[in-house]
């Protein structure tokens, strides 16, 4: 059974312009207000990972559109600190401005 874990807060600097392509591609996939909503919860979970949000987000569309490019930097942030998985895929790095 899953259990809740506790993930440190994470220290975040950067610059946001290179949020752009990701950005971009949330508009290409789901529109303008969907975009915003999806970054907005992503951001959330970023700044405050040990607060539980009670929906969850469902992406919808045909295989190989790039749901999992969009959501791969919420996914390396979620893994942080609780997987030892040493190699993370490094498709859309790029396309993430890291």
């Amino acid at each position: 059974m899953g259990k809740w874990r506790r993930v440190p807060p994470l220290k975040i600097s950067g610059d946001g312009r290179k949020a752009g392509p990701w950005l971009d591609h949330a508009r290409d996939l789901y529109g303008e207000e969907t975009a915003a909503r999806i970054a907005r919860y992503f951001a959330f979970k970023v700044q405050k990972p040990n607060v539980k949000i009670n929906h969850a987000l469902l992406l919808g569309g045909a295989q190989g559109i790039g749901k999992d490019t969009l959501i791969e930097p919420l996914n390396m942030q979620s893994a942080r600190g609780i997987s030892k998985k040493s190699h993370r895929r490094q498709s859309s790095a790029g396309l993430m401005g890291m």
